[in-house]
């Protein structure tokens, strides 16, 4: 079977996929192979020269020390967020059952609220960890 998937998690492109195909500036590119080699195949791509003497992608794509540093910064925020998002999860399904188990309305009131604090908590993560994404994706 086939499943496509997109992804900003290198490791995990690294671990599934066995072809990637990459859309973007109006193109599809195929690159058969694993993720190793889409990125030996843009590498060659943007160490060639480009067409009526622009500058190679590579140029174009070389962040200065500055950008890649806070590219790296923003990328361990991303995971940062994803793990304490994982935890916030983890945190709500056992609030909710015990919750749901509760005898007792005033002992369910106060899950009740912790259960809804953990929730907003989630998704003012959720909105920071999608910023990230949208701005690592620039």
């Amino acid at each position: 079977g086939t499943v496509i998937f997109v992804s900003h998690e290198r490791e995990f492109c690294r671990k599934v996929a066995t072809r990637v195909i990459e859309v973007g500036g109006g193109k599809i590119a195929n690159f058969p192979g694993d993720f190793e080699a889409y990125l030996a195949g843009i590498e060659n791509e943007q160490a060639a020269p480009s067409a009526a003497g622009r500058e190679s992608k590579k140029e174009k794509a070389s962040p200065s020390p500055e950008k890649g540093r806070q590219k790296y910064e923003m990328e361990k925020k991303a995971a940062s967020c994803e793990r304490r998002m994982e935890k916030l999860e983890e945190s709500i399904a056992d609030l909710h059952s015990r919750m749901m188990q509760e005898s007792d309305w005033q002992k369910a009131a106060q899950l009740k609220e912790e259960h809804d604090s953990l929730l907003s908590e989630k998704e003012s993560l959720e909105t920071e960890w999608l910023e990230l994404l949208e701005a690592l994706d620039e």
